[in-house]
């Protein structure tokens, strides 16, 4: 088991600082550190263990004391009306304000290492977090690309007059890539919508044309699947097909559309416009 001085956690930084007592406007400077459990690294946060938390709090608080002692002890010399009426005050002021110095100086430099280790914690943080942010826009950048490249593909697919049918059975046909039909995709699902009043409910793919277009969709490098298909005619259909393989009813004029008038009818279960295909995506 982790021991807890060990813990690695986020630590919530604030500068801040003290008051001159000699100089109005002039700061030493002062770290408040508390554990936070949702900030974001390089945005006030750095990273850490309960340990550092620990010992730069203590070191904090130290140096704090040390200020504010030294400020207590100039004021008693310079604050005291009575004492300005007794003789050597002016010299007195001058050994306070040299005492104070000594005094601040030895916190400020024991406190010094400190501030130094959260500076390089600050820009260790500062570093990952540009670094998480240029990957996020590599990221955004890459999807947007990709996601041009896939419309692209999906497009130009959609657009080759490739496609043809013919019937299965009164409920069914088959879809396959026909140079002598020659489809293009839009063309393709109106005649099929077109079919659906005539009991057409079941659209079958030819398993090689349909693994063909999905090889035409993917994006190089990466390994086509029937998702690739099922996007590219979504995209390629005037209409919503909940399945590519079921053939949606005709939409109504009742604010749910028109109904579609088909560019092609299937009156022969024995073939449509022919049944000879094959692949050549």
């Amino acid at each position: 088991m982790q021991p807890e001085s060990s813990r690695q956690i986020r630590i919530m930084v604030w500068r801040g600082g003290l008051e001159s007592c000699l100089e109005r406007g002039t700061f030493f400077d002062r770290i408040s550190l508390e554990e936070s459990h949702n900030g974001e690294i390089g945005r006030g946060c750095v990273r850490g263990t309960t340990a550092d938390l620990r010992a730069w709090s203590e070191a904090g608080a130290a140096y704090g004391d040390a200020i504010r002692s030294a400020g207590r002890a100039y004021g008693r010399v310079v604050d005291s009306e009575w004492r300005r009426l007794l003789p050597g005050y002016a010299r007195r002021v001058e050994r306070a304000r040299q005492t104070y110095r000594q005094a601040t100086e030895a916190a400020r430099v024991a406190y010094q290492p400190v501030i130094d280790e959260i500076g390089r914690r600050e820009e260790a943080a500062l570093g990952e977090r540009q670094q998480k942010d240029q990957e996020r826009r590599r990221f955004h950048e890459q999807a947007l690309a990709d996601g041009r490249e896939r419309d692209r593909r999906r497009k130009a697919l959609a657009e080759r007059p490739i496609w043809g049918w013919s019937a299965v059975d009164p409920t069914t046909v088959r879809v396959f890539e026909s140079a002598e039909q020659g489809l293009t995709a839009s063309e393709l699902d109106e005649a099929l919508r077109g079919m659906h009043e005539s009991g057409v409910r079941t659209v079958e793919w030819d398993p090689a044309a349909r693994a063909a277009a999905a090889r035409a969709c993917a994006l190089p490098g990466l390994r086509p699947s029937d998702f690739d298909f099922r996007q590219w005619w979504m995209s390629a259909a005037r209409v919503w097909w909940a399945d590519p393989s079921e053939i949606p009813p005709p939409r109504r004029p009742d604010g749910r559309g028109s109904r579609n008038q088909a560019t092609a009818h299937h009156s022969d279960y024995g073939g449509g416009y022919g049944a000879s295909h094959g692949t050549s995506f």
